[in-house]
């Protein structure tokens, strides 16, 4: 986080001999500056900051005022001028120094931005959100054991911080700690307001650990969330939701998407177990996603989630059917495959993919997912890595996702034997029926893995070592999945020791 109130942030301005003396001018500009930046007027606050800064005044306030709006607005690099600008006046100002580490830290430089919060922190030894800061900054970098005494001394300057309290189990649980990070969530309540979000950070530590019967019910604190100041409203909340315990027989039964791909992917599996009960199953999901799901055994009806819905008794999310239904580790409905791809689209797709050579198996590639996801720079790997697989001779490669990275591209572009068929993908049926040529394919964390797994084919999945609540911890299968092998990062950040081990069960 950034910093307003720190010694030296607005409303604080430093005495330093590098600071020029103000006269009247300046300084009306300035306080009005101030004033108007308080009071969310940037712009208004940026005209009158320059004012000051024209009329010589005190340019270091001024610069670190305008570094802040910059943040705020997102420019980072418009902040670290101003910032840059401000420390060359006083390189000694806490503030000025840690809010500098946050344009670094949120433009992914880590490694520069860590000596700024050393130096803030060197410069004022209470200045509990440097210390927070800099353990995060830490965190992303793949260095969490590292980050661990910084939040903690930040919670010890400052006990009820709730941001390093957040970061802290953040920093548990990509060390996999997930009983202390559980401990800790359970007392958060003495200084955290959000008592949604603790909820759910609740359930997915306990999914994790595969506690389902709490971890479900916890999950439904999603609901209580809110964003912009405002909950979040999910579809169809006007019409009666099921909740696993009102009668199905004769009648219709509304499930709908609700986040990714890949969750629509996963848990459409109950539609089949629904249908058996006697309901009229309709699901609604993401357009690219409609012509594969009417494939499902039970689905009466598929629809786009933009389309009108037709008349219906009961709604339910897809990610609320687990509680609906009382899953457990042991009931989870794993029958695959649950979908299939249109056979027309198998026949398409057979000549693009040529003729199977002797000796050599077909394993279909997804090595990146969408950068937009918040924790994709934990899942993707550049293609680059993955030269242990590239360079096999007893393999034909086939790309089955999109899209593709611009550093990426340059590596693909030089790999000829590597069958690109990125372009050629318009929705999830034609990567179901690409899949379905495959004899193995080898995914990170993306709608791919949860397709393949749909689809019952060998499915090897790459996955960090701190991996999301589904693939559960210390397994190398999935219960949701009977067709899938886990490889699990033996260290984070270990993708080379993810890919000796695929290296080996190839060749095994």
């Amino acid at each position: 986080m950034w910093d307003r109130f720190h010694p030296g942030a607005v409303g604080a301005r430093p005495a330093t001999p590098s600071a020029p003396a103000l006269n009247r001018f300046a300084e009306t500009m300035f306080t009005l500056g101030a004033q108007a930046f308080l009071a969310g007027r940037p712009a208004e606050a940026e005209t009158l900051l320059r004012l000051s800064i024209g009329a010589g005044g005190n340019d270091f306030a001024a610069l670190g005022v305008l570094g802040l709006m910059a943040i705020e607005r997102k420019d980072f690099a418009a902040a670290e001028g101003w910032l840059r600008a401000a420390l060359a006046i006083d390189p000694d100002e806490p503030t000025t120094l840690n809010n500098l580490g946050e344009v670094l830290r949120r433009t992914d430089r880590f490694d520069a931005a860590l000596p700024c919060y050393q130096r803030a922190v060197a410069l004022a030894p209470d200045y509990a959100e440097a210390y927070d800061n800099h353990g995060c900054a830490l965190t992303q970098a793949g260095r969490a054991a590292e980050a661990l005494p910084y939040h903690r001394r930040a919670i010890a300057l400052k006990h009820d911080f709730a941001l390093a309290h957040d970061r802290l189990r953040g920093a548990l649980l990509d060390l996999n700690r997930h009983e202390e990070a559980l401990r800790d969530l359970r007392h958060a309540t003495a200084w955290e307001a959000d008592r949604a979000k603790l909820r759910l950070n609740e359930a997915y530590v306990l999914l994790t650990l595969g506690r389902f019967p709490l971890g479900w019910k916890a999950y439904e604190a999603r609901w209580d969330m809110l964003v912009d100041g405002l909950p979040i409203a999910p579809r169809h909340a006007d019409r009666p939701r099921w909740n696993g315990r009102a009668r199905l027989a004769g009648r219709t039964l509304l499930l709908h998407a609700e986040q990714g791909i890949g969750d629509t992917l996963q848990f459409v599996r109950y539609v089949p177990k629904l249908a058996r009960q006697g309901a009229r199953v309709i699901v609604e999901a993401q357009p690219s996603l409609v012509p594969l799901l009417r494939s499902l055994d039970g689905a009466a009806e598929v629809m786009a989630l933009d389309a009108p819905p037709p008349a219906f008794d009961l709604q339910c999310p897809l990610l609320s059917l687990p509680l609906a239904c009382g899953t457990t580790l042991a009931t989870i409905p794993a029958e695959v495959p649950y979908l299939a791809p249109p056979p027309e689209r198998v026949a398409i797709w057979r000549p693009r993919v040529g003729r199977r050579r002797a000796g050599r198996r077909r394993i279909g590639l997804a090595w990146s997912g969408n950068p937009d996801y918040p924790n994709d720079h934990n899942r993707s790997i550049r293609l680059s890595r993955l030269e242990p697989l590239l360079t096999r001779t007893d393999c034909a490669l086939h790309v089955v996702q999109t899209p593709i990275r611009a550093t990426d591209r340059a590596v693909l572009d030089g790999l000829p034997s590597v069958k690109d068929h990125s372009a050629a993908l318009g929705d999830f049926a034609d990567t179901a029926a690409l899949l379905s040529l495959m004899d193995l394919v080898i995914s990170i964390d993306t709608a791919v893995a949860h397709l393949a797994g749909a689809l019952a084919r060998p499915t090897w999945l790459l996955l960090p070592f701190s991996a999301e609540w589904r693939w559960l911890t210390l397994r190398a299968d999935s219960p949701w999945y009977p067709t899938m092998r886990l490889f699990r990062q033996p260290a984070p950040g270990d993708w080379d020791g993810v890919l000796a081990a695929v290296v080996r069960a190839l060749d095994a």
